[in-house]
C-alpha cells in the first residue's frame, strides 16, 4: 500500500459521520488523544523506505471548523505518510449536526481496524461525560512485529496437505489469472476518462430502481468519482426475505450479480488491444477481489491496524448468468474463503515465492496483481461497536447526546482496480459506498453500472426452467 501510494489517486480514503446533536469540545478533544495512544498506529510515521513505523513528531489533533461547506475539507490534500501520521480529522458543528471528517492513510489501518479506532473513541467520549462504560485495553507489544500477529486456528482441521495445496493453487492462479483493465467507452482524446482537476461538486437524487426509490450522492475528490447509495429499511427487509426464500446469504447474492452486472455491462468493461477497445467475450476473465479479514476472532485484542488479505474469486464472461449452478459456485468459493483462511493460505503462498530473490519484484506488476474491482463487506455495522454503546430502536449509535445517523466512507483503488465498493447495514438500511477512478470511468458510467447493479440485488431471480438444487 505504501508503494501504491501515489498522486490523484492515494492509499487514503475519506470517512464522514453525520450525527443529530453535538459534541462536549473538550471531552471530545481529549476522547480522541487517548485513542490516538490506545492505537498508537495512528499517531505515528512510516521510515522514508516504508520498513518501519516511527512516533511521530506532532501529535495528531482534531481541527475545528466552523465555515458552512458541504465540501471535503482534504481538497486537493494528501497523506504523507513519511512525514506527518496517517490521520487526519475535522468537527464541524453548525445548530444540531456535528460532522466529524477523517482523512485516513490505508497503511495505518483497515476497515475492521478504523472501527476499531472508532470504538475507543466513542467509549472514551462517553467516558469523560460522565457515562460509564468498560474501557478496552489493548497490548501494544503486538505492533512491533505486525506480520507475525497470532492467528487463531482454523475452525476446523484442515490435513497439512490440503492446506499445502490450496496455498499453491491460490498464488498461481493470483498470479496467471490476469484481471482486465476497465476502460470508459466515453473517453476523452487523452485516452481516460473524465479529468477530475475540476472544482468538487455534490449532487443528491433519488432513483427508482427495481421498483424501489434509492437515495443517492455523488460527489468528487481528487482524481476519485465516489457515489454513496442507500436501500431504506423496508426494502433491505424485503432483500434479506428474499436471499432466505431462495437459499441465498447476503455475501452470496452481493458477489453473485456484481459479476453478472460486470458481464452485462457494456458501459466501461471493456479489453484494451493496440489502442482499441473491444466488447468482453465469452471468455474473458472478470476478477473481483475480497476482503479477507485475517485478524482472528479474537480482534478485540488487537489494536487498529492492518491485518487483512485479498483472495480473487474469477470467473469467464459467459459462465456469468443467473443459475443455480453459478449461485452455487459462489456459495462455495466463499465457504472456503471464510472457513479454510484461504487468505493467510495466500499469503504464505507469498511468503514462499518472496524467498526466492527477486521472483516477486518481477511477478508483482499492475497488469498481474489487481483485480477488476474489490468488493468488501463490513456486514452489520453496528454490530461492530462495543455492546456498552447504546443504540436506538434503529440500530443506530448514540454518542452522548448524538445520534450518528449517516456513515460515508470508501476504500482506495489500488494501482490497476479502478472500481472499489464497500458495502454493509445500518441503521437497518442496506448501503454501497463505490470508489473509482475518474481517469479511467466516467462518472455516469459509474452511476449506471451501480443502479444495474442495484436492480439485480432487488430482482434478483432464477429462470422458472431452472429447477433449485435441494
Amino acid at each position: 500500500m505504501f508503494l501504491d501510494d501515489r498522486s490523484g489517486n492515494t492509499m487514503s480514503f475519506p470517512l464522514v459521520l453525520v450525527f443529530r446533536g453535538r459534541f462536549d469540545r473538550n471531552a471530545l478533544e481529549d476522547a480522541f488523544a487517548e485513542a490516538c495512544r490506545v492505537h498508537p498506529l495512528f499517531a505515528c510515521t512510516i521510515s522514508p523506505e516504508g520498513k518501519h513505523w516511527i512516533p511521530a513528531k506532532e501529535p495528531t489533533a482534531i481541527v475545528w471548523d466552523e465555515e458552512e461547506s458541504d465540501a471535503f475539507p482534504w481538497e486537493d490534500r494528501t497523506i504523507d505518510i513519511t512525514r506527518e501520521p496517517g490521520l487526519k480529522t475535522v468537527v464541524r458543528q453548525q445548530g444540531d449536526e456535528t460532522r466529524i471528517h477523517f482523512l485516513l492513510h490505508h497503511c495505518v489501518s483497515d476497515g475492521m481496524g478504523y472501527v476499531s479506532f472508532l470504538d475507543t473513541l466513542f467509549l472514551c467520549y462517553c467516558d469523560k461525560i460522565g457515562k460509564a462504560v468498560t474501557k478496552k485495553i489493548y497490548d501494544a507489544e503486538k505492533l512491533k512485529a505486525r506480520d507475525r500477529f497470532e492467528l487463531e486456528p482454523p475452525p476446523v482441521a484442515i490435513p497439512w496437505y490440503r492446506i499445502l495445496y490450496s496455498t499453491i493453487l491460490e498464488t498461481v492462479r493470483w498470479m496467471r489469472s490476469r484481471p482486465l483493465p476497465l476502460v470508459s467507452v466515453n473517453r476523452n482524446e487523452s485516452g481516460t476518462g473524465t479529468n477530475s482537476k475540476s472544482s468538487r461538486k455534490t449532487d443528491l437524487w433519488e432513483r427508482n430502481i427495481g421498483g424501489e426509490t434509492v437515495l443517492s450522492q455523488t460527489n468528487q475528490w481528487g482524481n476519485s468519482g465516489f457515489i454513496f447509495a442507500e436501500l431504506n429499511s423496508d426494502t433491505t427487509a424485503r432483500v434479506l426475505v428474499d436471499c432466505k426464500k431462495q437459499k441465498q446469504t447476503l455475501g452470496v447474492r452481493l458477489l453473485s450479480t456484481m459479476f453478472l452486472s460486470l458481464a452485462d455491462s457494456g458501459r466501461f468493461v471493456a479489453v484494451s488491444k493496440n489502442n482499441r477497445d473491444r466488447p468482453l467475450n465469452e471468455n474473458d476473465l472478470l476478477r473481483i477481489g475480497l476482503v479477507c479479514n485475517m485478524r482472528g476472532r479474537r480482534t478485540e485484542d488487537l489494536p487498529a491496524c492492518n491485518a487483512i488479505s485479498y483472495v480473487f474469486p474469477s470467473r469467464k464472461t459467459g459462465d456469468c448468468r443467473p443459475t443455480t449452478d453459478f449461485d452455487n459456485g459462489i456459495a462455495e468459493e466463499l465457504y472456503i474463503i471464510k472457513n479454510w483462511h484461504v487468505g493467510m493460505m495466500f499469503l504464505n503462498g507469498l511468503n514462499f515465492f518472496g524467498r526466492i530473490p527477486g521472483m516477486l519484484k518481477r511477478i508483482i506488476r499492475n497488469d498481474r496483481c489487481l483485480a477488476s474491482a474489490m468488493l468488501s463487506s463490513l456486514n452489520r455495522l453496528d454490530m461492530l461497536f462495543s455492546g456498552d454503546l447504546k443504540r436506538d430502536e434503529e440500530g443506530r449509535l448514540q454518542i452522548g447526546d448524538a445520534t450518528l445517523f449517516d456513515f460515508q466512507q470508501a476504500a482506495p483503488c489500488r494501482k490497476g482496480t479502478n472500481l472499489s465498493v464497500t458495502t454493509f447495514t445500518y441503521g437497518n438500511s442496506l448501503r454501497f459506498h463505490v470508489r473509482y477512478d475518474m481517469q479511467a470511468i466516467a462518472p455516469e458510467d459509474a452511476a449506471d453500472w451501480l443502479d444495474a447493479w442495484i436492480e439485480k440485488v432487488l430482482c434478483f431471480k432464477y429462470p422458472e426452467t431452472d429447477v433449485r438444487k435441494p
